[in-house]
């Protein structure tokens, strides 16, 4: 009985664990490069936006508030 459990894998592959190799690894990376870029793009919007808030609300003759 004991040789039995000393012969059985610790890891067993299962089914679930499938689901991991659907991607390759280069897949992987540029879907988390790509989500990760997608997720810094709107504090490029923003640095690029907000310090024109100023001359835009000079040139339209409206408040910094309206502008926003």
């Amino acid at each position: 009985m004991v040789s039995d459990l000393e012969d059985t894998p610790l890891l067993v592959s299962t089914t679930d664990e499938a689901i991991y190799d659907r991607f390759t690894p280069d897949q992987k990376k540029w879907i988390v490069f790509l989500v990760s870029f997608a997720g810094l793009l709107p504090m490029f919007v923003q640095a690029t936006f907000v310090p024109s808030i100023p001359q835009i609300a000079k040139d339209l003759d409206s408040t910094h508030a309206v502008v926003r």
